[in-house]
């Protein structure tokens, strides 16, 4: 319909989000691994492989130089008491498990599709950091209630978003089709500037 202002458009939407926290049971990790081929690499077993990998071509030597050295600092990846938002949660890059395997507070946001968080929720109880869920108020499963939508609402996610304990860290891992991606990369710039 009619045409308006970017920011007016994203203040007209009056929807709130509350949070729930989902508690994992692990431990956070204290060495960076990797997944590969079933298992997981770590130590000189991942130092050997990025070897391999730079023998083959398949990375760079810098890779495997900035790689061995977060290996060589595992300190790097102690991250209990961060929040680090991510945006697009259920992206196959997005970093949501390897964030809580480290012990970050990792605000999942991603479509209100009950089937995206069953699996973002299930892996979450699963791993060590808390897992901060978007949720609209009522008394269906955590699952029915969880997620928004980018692009129709901007402005509830940037509220919720900025409600969140201590400095936020945002990481965008959304992505759409054709047009679509523009509307939800607009979105995102948006969200970003109004958590600033």
């Amino acid at each position: 319909g009619e045409e308006r202002d970017l920011a007016a458009a994203a203040d007209a939407d009056a929807r709130s989000l509350d949070t729930e926290i989902v508690t994992g049971t692990g431990d956070p990790e204290t060495e960076l691994t990797i997944p590969y081929r079933g298992r997981r690499l770590g130590g000189d077993q991942l130092r050997h492989q990025l070897d391999v990998w730079v023998e083959a071509g398949t990375i760079e030597p810098s890779a495997r130089e900035a790689v061995g050295l977060v290996v060589a600092n595992p300190d790097w990846l102690r991250l209990q008491g961060r929040t680090l938002a991510v945006l697009g949660a259920a992206a196959e890059m997005a970093p949501v498990c390897s964030l809580r395997r480290w012990g970050a507070s990792a605000a999942a946001m991603d479509l209100a599709r009950p089937a995206v968080w069953e699996r973002i929720v299930s892996d979450a109880r699963a791993s060590a950091g808390p897992l901060l869920v978007p949720v609209r108020a009522g008394n269906e499963a955590l699952t029915r209630r969880a997620g928004a939508d980018l692009i129709t609402e901007p402005a509830a996610v940037a509220r919720w978003l900025t409600s969140l304990p201590g400095p936020i860290v945002i990481g965008n891992y959304v992505y759409a089709d054709g047009s679509l991606n523009v509307q939800v990369s607009t979105a995102v710039d948006l969200i970003t500037q109004a958590t600033r």
